[in-house]
């Protein structure tokens, strides 16, 4: 089965299963490459590729190539590529339809699984561009080939190894891309980029090991019988090394319809001076600095950071520090001619806080249904628990608890004047087992954000920090 455009011609090989991708002129740049999906059965991971199934068909059309794979446990897969003028590759997506009487349970889809080949003449030696999980994490590009298993930072493991937390790399030595991954000769001139286009179902990962690839699609969630799930889409394309990236960037704008960003918002911010430690005496003074270093600065913005309220309890400013509650600071910031802005970790619970004590059931569990610590801050759980420095996940997809997200928002925006909000820890909402078990963990994150965004109103400029790359496209400002 083919299809083909100016730039690309896809071959499906229906007796072996698998596909390869070739440039217009000839050159197979794609080889035997497959797709299939990482499931559980009776508690026992199994996984599953298209030449595995007992019943394939294939449709086409002229630029779009489906291939329906049925599985004797009652479920069906069905791998969707198609050509777009102007990429130089391909576009995929999957979905999963349960057909059986019983639930089950969806890991991962594997999108695609292949082998790159290189330009004729051209040495084995590879550049590697590597994507960080969320906005702390680092983006690298990496010369050869090593494992992305070790921890970048000893006191924050867990959070800047993101998805590896609960997951183990599918090659070895190889490396993990979050969402975008490049794989480029050292030698050569193209790039073959491995990315999501859409970011609304899973998070998309990137695994390479020198010309070896595979894409996935997580998935972590139970699908009932009659239900179904699909991933994202995802792209596989080849462009000049110096164009690479922007040309992706350019797609996943498309894609997903975004508009144009928010003007930059400058201005002082109470954490990089003062930490934790502020008052509202403090504030007030660095108010009226702020009126005077505004006439030679551009200076928008008075944030309020970290220090102002217990995590988790932010319908409740610390009393002894801000006796008056905060509105009274932000009418004098308002009064001045600037925005108000307040920091908030909207998913961390304080162990010691309110949410904490009465309402265990709105946070994040782990398998076992203990509430699961999302923020460790030193290497030792035992430490987190003596100081009450764990910190806990907020889960969006808990009808009540999203109910109290709604109300802290509301109260933020609309009762203190609050028009510009950093959102801080945002990979806490989805660290662990949800209330929701038919949403990955992507989808719970994008639920709680969007929950936030609905509340706050399209013109607060909403700032993510510790934010999972996929969950904020087209939610968050910056």
């Amino acid at each position: 089965m083919v299809i083909k455009n100016d730039k690309v011609k896809l071959v499906f090989d229906r007796e072996e299963r698998h596909f390869m991708l070739y440039f217009d002129g000839g050159r197979k740049i794609i080889d035997r490459a497959t797709f299939g999906v990482w499931w559980r059965e009776d508690g026992e991971d199994r996984h599953t590729f298209i030449s595995q199934l007992e019943q394939v068909e294939v449709e086409e059309t002229k630029e779009t190539l489906r291939v329906i794979g049925r599985h004797s446990a009652g479920w069906n897969i069905t791998w969707e590529a198609k050509l777009v003028a102007g990429v130089t590759g391909i576009e995929v997506k999957m979905s999963f339809e349960n057909k059986s009487s019983k639930p089950i349970e969806l890991v991962d889809m594997v999108l695609l699984e292949g082998e790159y080949n290189r330009p004729e003449g051209v040495a084995d030696k590879w550049w590697v561009f590597e994507n960080g999980w969320q906005s702390w994490s680092p983006s690298v590009n990496r010369t050869g080939i090593r494992s992305s298993r070790l921890p970048r930072f000893f006191f924050l493991r867990d959070i800047n190894l993101g998805s590896l937390r609960y997951r183990s790399t599918w090659l070895k030595r190889g490396i993990l891309s979050e969402m975008v991954g490049s794989l480029t000769a050292l030698e050569g001139k193209e790039s073959l980029i491995l990315g999501a286009l859409t970011t609304n179902q899973g998070f998309v990962e990137v695994f390479t090991e020198k010309h070896k690839f595979r894409v996935t699609c997580q998935a972590e969630l139970t699908i009932n019988s009659g239900e179904s799930w699909e991933s994202d889409w995802v792209v596989a394309m080849f462009e000049d090394r110096g164009k690479a990236l922007e040309k992706y960037a350019n797609l996943v704008v498309q894609k997903m319809k975004l508009e144009k960003a928010k003007e930059i918002m400058t201005g002082w911010c109470s954490w990089y001076w003062y930490g934790p430690l502020i008052n509202q005496r403090i504030l007030l003074d660095e108010l009226e600095e702020m009126k005077k270093l505004s006439k030679s600065l551009p200076l928008k913005v008075f944030l309020i950071d970290g220090g102002w309220s217990k995590w988790g309890e932010w319908l409740k400013p610390d009393p002894k520090r801000f006796p008056h509650g905060l509105g009274e600071i932000f009418e004098k910031v308002r009064e001045a001619g600037f925005t108000a802005g307040l920091w908030l970790a909207p998913f961390m619970v304080q162990k010691d806080s309110e949410i904490y004590k009465d309402h265990k059931d709105w946070l994040i569990k782990d398998r076992n249904g203990k509430p699961v610590e999302v923020r460790k801050l030193t290497t030792s759980s035992l430490l987190n628990e003596i100081g009450s420095w764990g910190m806990y996940g907020l889960d969006p997809t808990h009808p009540e608890a999203c109910e109290y997200l709604r109300r802290v928002i509301r109260a933020v925006v609309k009762d203190l004047g609050v028009k510009y909000l950093k959102l801080d820890f945002l990979y806490g909402a989805c660290m662990g087992e949800k209330f929701s078990k038919n949403v990955s963990r992507l989808q719970a994150l994008r639920m709680g954000l969007s929950v936030i965004r609905e509340e706050a109103g399209k013109d607060v400029y909403i700032l993510g920090c510790g934010c999972p790359i996929e969950a904020g496209v087209g939610i968050v400002d910056a």
